[in-house]
């Protein structure tokens, strides 16, 4: 249950920071200090790093307990 609730809190966490980095990086293209192809790229490699983090931390899996 504890590594359940740390887990809940970093996918929060990290959540909570791909959303601010993606306004940032969008600002960023829209002002043109970055080209849509690297915020696209850079967009790829965090939904990525969190897709592993869900599939890992069993996020989605079905618990028969509940």
């Amino acid at each position: 249950m504890e590594s359940e609730r740390r887990n809940t809190d970093v996918l929060i966490k990290f959540v909570d920071k791909f959303s601010e980095n993606t306004n940032h990086a969008v600002a960023k293209w829209q002002s043109g200090s970055v080209s849509k192809k690297e915020v696209i790229e850079n967009l790829d490699i965090r939904l990525e790093y969190l897709t592993n983090f869900i599939q890992h931390s069993g996020f989605g899996n079905e618990d028969k307990s509940e």
